[in-house]
């Protein structure tokens, strides 16, 4: 089903995808400049060009929908909206600065695939041990 906003959307991520491909981009474009932020979105200057167009690509889809819902079925307000979206890429960025912290994960999703993990129940069993 398509929604409202999807082509607004698209749009901008096509358009973004052949200007960045096809054209050098000025040193003052949002897709490259280093902006004086403040400190809690000082992550937005790690992000390279595909990850601002990704970026602000999700942030418009978060602004065109007209209802947010929670899989609860409560209502949510564009402002939280925006504000979870903007915490989940510092948190990205944050994590994949730590070369260290990016292979922990991986290690434990291989670990997952493989079964080499332990249960709640065990966990619990061996803390109480303890």
């Amino acid at each position: 089903m398509k929604k409202e906003g999807d082509d607004i959307v698209k749009k901008l991520s096509e358009a973004s995808s052949v200007y960045v491909a096809g054209e050098p981009l000025p040193e003052d474009s949002l897709l490259v400049a280093e902006f004086d932020l403040p400190p809690e979105f000082a992550w937005f200057n790690e992000l390279n060009v595909q990850e601002r167009i990704y970026f602000f690509t999700g942030l418009l889809e978060v602004l065109a929908k007209p209802e947010l819902t929670l899989p609860n079925g409560r209502q949510r307000t564009h402002i939280k909206a925006i504000k979870e979206y903007l915490q989940g890429w510092q948190a990205t960025v944050e994590l994949e600065s730590s070369p260290e912290l990016v292979e922990a994960v991986r290690q434990g999703i291989d670990d997952m695939e493989q079964g080499r993990f332990a249960s709640r129940e065990e966990v619990e069993e061996f803390l109480n041990a303890v």
